[in-house]
């Protein structure tokens, strides 16, 4: 098993239990304590736990991520606004990508009225809104859904093979979502979400962000990008951003949006 792979596992371990011990990780993970001390200090020094004598426990401050039907019952009414800004920001003649997660899912419901428009998803939501626009001629695009590997407590296909289909894809507008935002860059909580959401910026010419407010000065297990890598932030007023992360969005360039 691969290092990062193990430190996934912790943070998840961690954020489920309230807490981890060294030997008893070593012995689920068939490792020394030794390469689990190590990575806990890797851990902890990217500030995705804090280590204490004998494990680790969380850090208050680090964005834990629901499964897909939880997050639907969570600041709705927010995602519902800052799914309509950019649904609103989408063009005729597009090519855009998604990622996972609810608001963008709730952005394809509200998708209208643009046209010769190409999707490429990854959801299992957006793809049954897709298909039943398509058959009641709401939507009148094409829709490229990506393989992978079924994903059911997020709703989505993920892993190498979802990877792939975008190598050699290019989009001039990329949708994606965040566990958390700071001022090292955007962060996802899964391994597969974080490196889909990094393919997806690398093969798009534009990238927007869709977060509420609640996930800012915080941040998950895998870094996406940097702020520098994205173009728009589509959030909401219910949390005003602090002073330092506006400036910081500024001095990277990145475009704001409030609903």
């Amino acid at each position: 098993m691969l290092a990062r792979e193990r430190q996934r596992i912790i943070c998840e371990k961690v954020f489920q239990n309230g807490q981890v011990l060294v030997s008893q990780l070593a012995k689920e993970l068939s490792v020394s304590d030794e390469t689990i001390r190590r990575d806990i200090n890797v851990l902890d020094k990217a500030k995705r736990l804090r280590r204490v004598h004998g494990g680790a426990i969380p850090i208050k401050e680090a964005s834990i991520e629901l499964p897909y039907r939880k997050r639907l019952e969570t600041n709705m009414q927010a995602k519902r606004k800052i799914a309509a800004c950019a649904a609103g920001l989408l063009a005729d003649n597009d090519i855009a990508a998604f990622g996972y997660g609810v608001t963008a899912d709730e952005m394809i419901r509200q998708i209208h009225g643009v046209r010769n428009v190409t999707l490429l998803i990854a959801s299992v939501t957006a793809l049954n809104l897709l298909v039943e626009k398509k058959l009641s001629g709401d939507f009148t695009g094409e829709i490229i859904f990506l393989g992978g590997i079924v994903n059911v407590r997020d709703n989505c296909v993920s892993g190498s093979m979802t990877n792939l289909f975008l190598e050699n894809l290019s989009v001039n507008k990329a949708f994606i979502g965040a566990t958390g935002i700071d001022s090292n860059g955007v962060h996802a909580y899964t391994l597969d979400d974080g490196i889909f959401s990094a393919q997806l910026i690398r093969h798009t010419d534009e990238v927007y962000v869709l977060a509420d407010s609640a996930k800012f000065e915080k941040h998950s297990l895998y870094k996406a990008c940097d702020l520098d890598a994205i173009h728009h932030l589509i959030t909401d007023l219910d949390s005003p951003l602090s002073p330092a992360m506006q400036q910081t969005l500024k001095e990277n360039g990145v475009q704001v949006h409030y609903v």
